[in-house]
């Protein structure tokens, strides 16, 4: 689950338009009395993408080629990953990745891995998508993720998102559904739910809601199994500057996490 907040003093009305979007850059640290932790991704769109209303939203399925960077570092744990897609006209897609992990712990030991990926998919009018990833992790046996979405036009800007997600083992399952709502004087309303079932026995969900006071703006709140919660806002001070915040906590963790995150999108 992830949240964002800000002040509400810091509300500001704005009209809504699409704005196309290139390269988006996040720094993030997340922090509680056991970890803290920071770190930076980014990914370029060489064709860019179109903003659905809010700046931060796109649509559901992508088609626009990209290449994809991210660092991590915490107290025990570096994480290293590069990726990228290219998507052809006829809708079929290729895709690479390269992770790296370093952990040190007294609990768990030392641990060093790298794991590698292939993606091969097809997608079409950026209504539905399909995929297959097979994934190398170094000292693991390989495994292979099918990954099916699908993006139902309400009209009026609006859609109902669907996602599937197992692996070649079928001992996982993961279903998601999104729903994206344009309102009155500008604003917006996103729901959303996650259920996961792993192997048959232990399951995990999640359900929900954004809302948009203006393309920039926005306060959300999620819940989860384990009485997990999580309150955010996020606030865009122009349209390539935003600054968000969020507060979660659940019975799995000793304290309540807080987290910070300024976005710069071009």
């Amino acid at each position: 689950m992830k949240f964002k907040v800000t002040m509400l003093s810091l509300l500001l009305a704005s009209g809504a338009s699409a704005q196309t979007v290139n390269t988006v850059v996040d720094v993030y640290s997340n922090d509680n009395n056991d970890f803290e932790d920071i770190g930076i991704s980014a990914i370029h769109y060489f064709q860019g993408r179109q903003t659905r209303g809010p700046l931060d939203q796109f649509s559901l399925i992508n088609s626009n080629s990209f290449i994809s960077a991210g660092y991590v570092k915490s107290n025990f744990v570096k994480n290293t990953a590069v990726g990228g897609q290219w998507h052809s006209d006829t809708g079929v897609f290729l895709g690479a990745g390269y992770s790296r992990f370093d952990s040190r712990s007294d609990l768990s030991g030392d641990i060093d891995r790298e794991i590698y990926s292939g993606t091969l998919g097809y997608q079409a009018s950026e209504r539905w998508s399909v995929s297959a990833t097979v994934m190398d992790a170094e000292g693991a046996d390989n495994v292979v993720m099918f990954d099916a979405n699908y993006e139902h036009d309400l009209g009026n800007n609006d859609y109902l998102g669907f996602s599937y997600r197992t692996n070649d083992d079928t001992d996982f399952h993961n279903l998601g559904m999104s729903y994206f709502s344009t309102l009155e004087n500008g604003q917006y309303l996103i729901l959303n739910a996650n259920y996961s079932d792993y192997d048959g026995g232990e399951e995990s969900w999640d359900v929900g809601a954004e809302w948009y006071f203006n393309e920039g703006t926005s306060v959300f709140a999620n819940i989860g199994d384990e009485d997990a919660w999580q309150l955010g806002a996020q606030h865009y001070f122009t349209q390539n500057w935003a600054i968000a915040a969020s507060v979660s906590d659940s019975d799995l963790a000793p304290d309540s996490t807080v987290a910070l995150n300024l976005r710069a999108q071009f």
